[in-house]
């Protein structure tokens, strides 16, 4: 029995290496693209609060919410696929958690 796990387990560690590979690939590559997004949003604030003064006196109030919420919009644009990347990769942590509890619970029958 025991040569026949070695033999299953040697035929999937590819396949296993490249899904992780690729996985772990996109998430940089989202997170990348989040933390991009997240500096655009951090300088539009910060700008806005520097010239707070300047967009009273010129009542620019609607104009500056319509560019908050346009950067806004593109960062959460940005932020979902990291975030089901994520989902994925906490749903399958599970699963491999509970296929280690159901087989232990196995071998100590």
């Amino acid at each position: 029995m025991e040569p026949l796990v070695s033999i299953v387990a040697i035929a999937l560690a590819p396949i296993l290496g490249a899904y992780y590979y690729r996985h772990g690939r996109l998430v940089r590559l989202a997170g990348r693209r989040v933390l991009q997004q997240w500096s655009v949003l951090l300088g539009s604030i910060v700008e806005s609060l520097q010239g707070m003064r300047v967009i009273k006196v010129h009542h620019a109030e609607r104009f500056e919410v319509k560019r908050f919420r346009g950067v806004n919009r593109h960062y959460v644009r940005a932020e979902y696929p990291l975030a089901v990347a994520n989902l994925t990769t906490a749903i399958q942590q599970s699963r491999d958690l509970r296929s280690e509890e159901h087989t232990s619970e196995l071998q100590s029958h």
